[in-house]
């Protein structure tokens, strides 16, 4: 009998990300990273794929993290970032030589990297400073910190964008920019070099303002100068937010990403497309639910570093990653005709693609809920794909996976409930089984038909898993995306009760005295809801939650914003709206027993909310146990260091399985 998916078997499924065609399209270059037990770290190597000879090996070792890899010119190497002597940093493979070279030496280290497209030269981001330690941090900002990073100086809000030589390494100074949210590509270059195009804020003093546009840098020609630098979409909009900028080959069309309007948390991205010969904004109708960026719920894929949106030059149209109803998918846009047309629409999720020069085919990097990652080719514009031989196929050979059922129940209102179901493998259908309400966070994210090794290692262990997109999720149109906006713990609440409703009146076999719910951020605060407003559950386990959206407003990294936003413009002036909406509120109502998790250095959904939901639940006298991560952030279900993450998912099947867990002391 094959296996199932075990806690520990993140150890033994790496990832895939950034693949890179060569200028032949025979060549494909893409990152493999493991998560080693021995490092208790997460690894990366460069890998080649010869698509002439279909061998696959490895050319830089996983020693460090090695990520975001670059076809030279002509082919004779490539450049790359690594960690591999502390900060991240650009290096230099020659296949010829076989050697590295280091190109970079910047203290903060490099967030992201370009070749010019005259080979001699490289763009990169640098990162913002860490605060260093001392008597005392002051600021006049309200974005003083930043989840996963810390304390920001008031004058270190921006990446620095520079330009720099690669033979003898003089650069420039270009450019202060933003990296937006959804955003993996914060700036391009023209095919012909002249002209960079980056992210920027409106207001770059106002901390209340996300709204972005894209401003072009013209370098002179021998490129030791920046001679102008516009926003190039003032005339359009003072108020839009766009960002992922792409050029076409010939320069005529700039691509990106976004929307009219002012920044707001719960808009879906469209496609937008700058005619810069005619000097016109074209914008391209959708089908509802469309949400140009990858949405998708999962704590199994690092280093997607791909742009999301890129050019064909063969097929002359833009390519973009977009979310829809579970699925996460590639379109085509031809700007000459201003149409979006889908080109894959396989129950998947399409984590990075590149583009074939030659062919204009596609290298895809792909998961499904059986499939942690693996690395496909597909012709353009055909609905198959042939996936490669790599190291990730035999990973998976001997295991059985849990499958993903599809639901769409119905509210009173007229919304739509659509949900995934897992029953555990090999389920005979004869016994009865617990059911796990797994509540993703965002609330503007989205299930999908991804590997989520935490429904996998549920499911192993004899449970049901249930996973809703209710109102406020992303993928099911703006409508249903802004259902939860102004109204947390309502319709969306409503709308998890009747997905249980409907799930166990179809599957009789589900054990109503051991239903279970868990989830995360947004997914933490339903949870800690949830139990403020039912007994139906056995036990709860709430990670990284929200209890009292009064204090996060002005404790989180992005509540003082983002919480007035998602109140529907209720801000901590006005803090009766903000503590209606906190569980904490209804703390009185709750019974059931409750396992906490939350990270020390979370600054998204900070310590302080676990603490305040854990003493409550003692002073009521609810059966509680609180387990604070340290050195963690907002992260550590998806990026936290492994030993903790076994341990995070490992107290969570306990509490779910173990009558006793919570007389234990450990």
């Amino acid at each position: 009998m094959n296996k199932t998916v075990q806690i520990k078997d993140m150890y033994h499924f790496d990832s895939l990300a950034s693949p890179q065609y060569n200028s032949k399209g025979n060549k494909v270059l893409y990152v493999q990273t493991k998560i080693t037990k021995a490092s208790d770290n997460y690894l990366s190597e460069i890998r080649l794929y010869d698509r002439t000879t279909s061998e696959d090996h490895g050319i830089l070792k996983a020693d460090s993290l090695n990520i975001e890899p670059f076809w030279a010119a002509g082919d004779t190497g490539f450049y790359f970032i690594s960690n591999k002597n502390g900060t991240r940093q650009i290096y230099y493979y020659d296949f010829n030589t076989r050697t590295v070279k280091k190109l970079t030496n910047e203290a903060t280290g490099i967030k992201d990297f370009m070749l010019h497209p005259d080979g001699a030269h490289i763009l990169y981001l640098t990162q913002t400073k860490k605060v260093k330690s001392g008597p005392a941090f002051t600021t006049t900002r309200a974005y003083y910190k930043f989840n996963g990073h810390g304390l920001i100086e008031d004058d270190d809000h921006l990446r620095k964008l520079w330009l720099q030589r690669i033979n003898d390494g003089k650069k420039i100074y270009l450019a202060a920019v933003n990296f937006g949210f959804s955003s993996r590509k914060a700036f391009t270059i023209s095919a012909d070099g002249t002209k960079i195009v980056f992210e920027k804020k409106l207001a770059e003093d106002d901390d209340f303002n996300f709204d972005e546009s894209l401003w072009q840098l013209t370098l002179n020609e021998e490129l030791t100068e920046v001679v102008k630098n516009e926003n190039i979409l003032k005339k359009f909009a003072q108020q839009l937010s766009f960002s992922n900028p792409c050029f076409s080959q010939s320069g005529r069309y700039l691509g990106f990403l976004g929307n009219k309007g002012t920044y707001n948390n719960a808009k879906e991205n469209k496609l937008f497309v700058y005619d810069t010969k005619e000097e016109q904004l074209l914008s391209f109708p959708t089908a509802e639910g469309l949400h140009a960026a990858d949405s998708c719920v999962t704590d199994f894929h690092q280093n997607n570093t791909n742009p999301l949106l890129q050019w064909n030059e063969t097929k002359h149209c833009f390519v973009f990653i977009a979310s829809q109803k579970g699925k996460v998918c590639l379109y085509m846009a031809d700007p000459a005709k201003e149409m979006v047309t889908k080109l894959t629409d396989r129950k998947e999720h399409i984590q990075d693609f590149a583009i074939d020069p030659v062919s204009g085919n596609l290298a895809l990097v792909v998961s499904r809920p059986e499939l942690p990652a693996g690395l496909f080719v597909e012709e353009f514009g055909k609905a198959e794909a042939e996936e490669l031989k790599t190291k990730t196929l035999k990973q998976r050979q001997d295991y059985t996976f849990a499958e993903y059922q599809v639901f769409e129940f119905m509210h009173s209102d007229g919304g739509k409930i659509p949900c995934f179901f897992a029953l555990p493998p090999f389920f005979s259908g004869k016994e009865k089984i617990p059911l796990v309400l797994d509540i993703h966070g965002g609330p503007h994210a989205m299930h999908g038909y991804t590997f989520h090794h935490e429904v996998q290692a549920l499911a192993a262990k004899g449970m049901a898993v249930l996973l809703v997109n209710p109102r406020g999720s992303f993928g099911y149109g703006q409508k249903h995306a802004d259902g939860v906006v102004g109204n947390y713990g309502k319709g969306d609440y409503e709308d998890l009760m009747i997905a249980m409703d409907q799930i166990i009146k179809r599957f009789p076999e589900i054990d109503q005295d051991r239903l279970f719910v868990t989830g995360g951020s947004y997914g933490g605060f339903m949870t800690n809801w949830v139990v403020a407003h039912t007994d139906r559950f056995k036990r709860a386990a709430t990670q990284r939650s929200i209890s009292n959206f009064v204090s996060m407003s002005g404790t989180s990294d992005i509540g003082y914003w983002f919480n007035a936003s998602e109140a529907g413009g209720v801000n901590i002036l006005k803090p009766q709206k903000l503590w209606e909406e906190s569980p904490l509120a209804y703390i009185n109502n709750v019974k059931t027993p409750t396992l906490i998790l939350h990270s020390d250095q979370d600054l998204r959904c900070p310590m302080e909310q676990g603490e305040q939901w854990f003493v409550a639940l003692k002073t009521l006298g609810v059966e509680t146990k609180f387990i604070r991560f340290f050195g963690e952030s907002h992260e550590l279900s998806r990026s936290g260091k492994p030993s903790n993450r076994i341990k995070r998912l490992s107290e969570i099947v306990a509490c779910f399985t173990d009558e006793n867990y919570f007389s234990k002391k450990k």
